[in-house]
């Protein structure tokens, strides 16, 4: 009976997120132009890994390699940025979430002003996250250079499913910093702890909302790269073919990732808050 009730609330929180959006269908716009920032060093990137490729084994001065460093930094803080740009936008949901559970307007601006209040709790605990995975990709890529130089394929297939599975246990442990960090009276330290503390209390459930979005962030940045190679290959209708598929994920991605920072704080607000939607 207990399994039961977890399904059904966890079916609810489901339907009760799609329900606001099909109310509210403007909350995929932030979403969207965080979307669009994203795709440019998202293309940008499989370009200098291909570069860089080319030049292995050639002799490259510093003038050959300065050109990619500098595109690299260039790279480096437009990430940074639209990076500081997607922590105003999913700081933006829970309060809009809260609105419409309150039976208020929702509004884009009013919850953008919100997150801009909440900006110095929300940044540092998801900078501080982002610096944990940045830690874990150091390490992994350690042995992963070793690997890949020895030319050992079931090790580099161990690290890379090792690493993914890292970046995934982190997304659930901190899945509820957004609307802890945002609707909780406490600092970035608390939010952090708090987010563990929730998540691990509904890590099943979590893990189920997370999945689909990771395979479909990791599938929009494979695409990046087919969309480079056909063009360098000189196969435009492959790279027609890889833009448009690159662009429908783009566009799925933001819809998905607008209806998990939806279902994010409905899940918080039903689950810890025993808010009900009517």
């Amino acid at each position: 009976l207990r399994g039961k009730k977890i399904m059904s609330g966890f079916i609810k929180v489901l339907k009760d997120s799609f329900r606001l959006l099909s109310a509210e269908p403007k909350l995929f716009i932030p979403k969207l132009i965080v979307a669009a920032l994203f795709s440019i060093p998202l293309l940008a990137f499989p370009q200098l890994a291909f570069e860089t490729l080319a030049m292995r084994g050639a002799s490259s001065g510093v003038n050959s390699i300065a050109p990619l460093m500098n595109a690299l930094w260039l790279i480096g803080a437009f990430v940074i940025a639209s990076t500081l740009v997607d922590v105003l936008v999913n700081a933006m949901y829970p309060f809009m979430v809260i609105d419409y559970f309150d039976k208020k307007p929702v509004s884009i601006s009013g919850a953008f002003r919100k997150s801009i209040g909440k900006f110095f709790v929300a940044a540092p605990a998801v900078l501080a996250i982002e610096l944990l995975t940045i830690v874990i990709a150091i390490l992994a890529a350690i042995p992963l250079a070793f690997a890949l130089l020895s030319g050992n394929t079931a090790i580099i297939i161990a690290i890379i499913a090792a690493t993914l599975l890292a970046f995934f246990i982190i997304s659930v442990l901190f899945y509820f910093i957004y609307p802890v960090s945002t609707l909780e009276k406490t600092h970035f330290i608390g939010a952090l702890h708090q987010s563990v503390s929730v998540s691990l209390k509904n890590k099943g459930d979590i893990s189920k909302a997370t999945a689909l979005t990771f395979v479909i962030s990791l599938l929009a940045f494979g695409l990046s790269f087919a969309v480079n190679f056909y063009s360098k290959s000189g196969f435009v209708e492959g790279s027609i073919i890889a833009l448009l598929l690159f662009i429908g994920v783009r566009f799925a991605t933001a819809m998905l990732y607008t209806y998990q920072y939806v279902l994010n704080p409905v899940f918080y607000l039903e689950y810890e808050k025993n808010k009900v939607l009517k």
